[in-house]
């Protein structure tokens, strides 16, 4: 199933993304043990769509996100049956109208994040699950430039590289994984299931690629949409090197995935 995924997603993202991208659906995958993707499903902060695109077989009903640009392209790609402009933390729908949401690597982008974790409470039904995936604290000391600009004594240029990072993905949450418990814990989720997820090495790979990605970057802010080419062959050769680093069961990563429950 990770090869599946990893194999998808180069067709619409660069290396280093779809890297990433894999491993989150291969977590949520493997999470299948301890919650259920009942519909209705609300996806919260969509973008364009990429995620569910591939990680669900049929239609979902819903994807929210701020920015209409995403949206549109999601709507391009016909996974959602409905695309809504709305911030995470004031949802239109009424209480109680999902039986999942999920959130992949959206919480860590949002200012003040607590109002988003209440609505997502409200809109589930009582025995709904809240999925997400997000970095934490741990991502800084896998990250491969960093490490090396440390090892060398350009101490300086390790900071000015984190803090570009932080620019260029919007992170504005970046924080331990028993914080992000306890605030759903403190919105009335009872937490059901947490892992460690993107590897240390997985994590330097990813680093390590990232400038690769700048093309494909510029084509999404110019266009709209990634510029992904020169695949063919390469893929089956790519994943002949990456899907064994996909597949590794790791205790140590740079994400989390926590599976949440609103009591019935």
């Amino acid at each position: 199933m990770s090869s599946t995924y990893f194999e998808k997603y180069l067709d619409i993202a660069p290396l280093s993304l779809a890297l990433w991208r894999a491993i989150e659906a291969s977590a949520l995958h493997q999470a299948k043990r301890h919650t259920h993707y009942h519909r209705p499903i609300l996806d919260l902060g969509c973008g364009f769509g990429e995620f569910a695109g591939v990680f669900f077989k049929s239609n979902i009903e819903v994807g929210i996100d701020i920015s209409a640009t995403d949206l549109l392209r999601a709507a391009q790609g016909k996974k959602y049956q409905n695309l809504y402009i709305q911030d995470a933390r004031h949802l239109s729908f009424p209480n109680d109208s999902f039986a999942t949401v999920i959130s992949i690597s959206v919480l860590e982008h949002i200012p003040r994040v607590n109002p988003a974790i209440l609505e997502a409470y409200r809109v589930l039904r009582p025995g709904g699950f809240f999925i997400i995936t997000l970095p934490t604290n741990k991502l800084y000391p896998y990250l491969f430039y960093p490490q090396l600009f440390e090892r060398i004594g350009l101490v300086w240029l390790a900071r000015w590289y984190y803090r570009l990072y932080n620019q260029a993905f919007k992170h504005v949450n970046l924080w331990p994984q028993a914080k992000w418990k306890k605030l759903v814990r403190a919105a009335g989720f009872e937490v059901v299931y947490t892992q460690e997820i993107i590897s240390p090495a997985a994590t330097k790979i990813f680093d390590l690629f990232l400038l690769t990605a700048l093309p494909s970057q510029i084509g999404r802010w110019l266009l709209g949409n990634r510029l992904i080419w020169g695949l063919g062959w390469k893929k089956k050769l790519l994943g002949a090197i990456f899907n064994p680093l996909i597949r590794q069961t790791t205790t140590r990563g740079s994400n989390i995935i926590l599976v949440a429950q609103k009591p019935a």
